[in-house]
């Protein structure tokens, strides 16, 4: 990954423009290129070189794969302390990449089969039960198209979540001032 430019003096620059391949090891880069992808040093390009490097990133360590059920299982909560509906739900949208970032599971998720995953794990863990169902409603019987987008996801739980907020709001006034109903 490139350095962050945050001066435009001729030494940040300079530096920021430094070549990918001038800041390798020579013979680590030597071994890659033959062994891990099948070329020399002279052949390879800055932009391969950039590109096998983020796939080296975006893999899990070894190949080790996690149980990415239970780890969601374990940490995606979301937590209803949290007054503020909106809060609440990009709180738990927020977590939820949280966890893919620090489980190093970015790759995994960025193919479309990976955010429709995402995008079930998210809806798999809402809470209130009631705001899961609603969500599993409304993909049976309107449609079901943020099974696979998570920007539609996230609007559609927000949506859902503050409708059931207002429906909960007004039930808890009646339970307070039951006399003006009755009038």
């Amino acid at each position: 990954m490139p350095p962050y430019v945050t001066d435009v003096s001729h030494p940040a620059l300079s530096k920021a423009l430094r070549s990918i391949k001038n800041t390798f090891n020579r013979n680590l880069l030597k071994t890659l290129c033959k062994l891990e992808w099948s070329t020399t040093i002279e052949e390879v390009s800055e932009e391969r070189i950039q590109f096998e490097l983020d796939n080296i990133i975006g893999n899990v360590m070894n190949g080790d794969i996690i149980d990415i059920d239970a780890l969601f299982d374990q940490e995606l909560k979301m937590d209803l302390r949290e007054a503020d509906v909106k809060a609440r739900v990009i709180n738990y949208f927020m977590l939820c990449d949280d966890i893919i970032l620090q489980h190093e599971l970015s790759s995994s998720f960025s193919t479309p089969n990976g955010i429709k995953e995402k995008c079930k794990f998210l809806k798999q863990y809402l809470e209130p039960a009631a705001l899961r169902d609603s969500i599993d409603t409304h993909h049976r019987l309107v449609d079901n198209f943020s099974k696979t987008d998570e920007q539609a996801l996230y609007r559609l739980v927000k949506d859902k979540a503050l409708e059931q907020e207002k429906v909960f709001r007004m039930l808890a006034k009646r339970k307070q001032h039951p006399a003006r109903d009755q009038e």
